[in-house]
């Protein structure tokens, strides 16, 4: 069963200061996901800390990944 209601916050520094967004569900092809859009500074590293609260859980979903934008948009 896929838990509803979840609220999935999303926090990346950039160009000095730590940004968050509030990640909206969304269908995708039938799917349900979550996102939102960073604007990045430029050409570098960013590691986006994802943190995931589940209605009646008493414990967070913590996730780290990295990006690499290797060119300006």
């Amino acid at each position: 069963m896929r838990p509803t209601n979840v609220q999935v916050v999303a926090t990346v520094p950039i160009a000095g200061q730590t940004i968050s967004r509030t990640l909206g569900a969304m269908s995708i092809n039938g799917s349900m996901s979550h996102g939102a859009v960073f604007v990045l500074a430029g050409p570098g590293r960013y590691v986006f800390t994802t943190t995931v609260r589940v209605p009646g859980e008493p414990e967070l979903i913590v996730a780290r990944s990295s990006y690499t934008l290797a060119h300006n948009p």
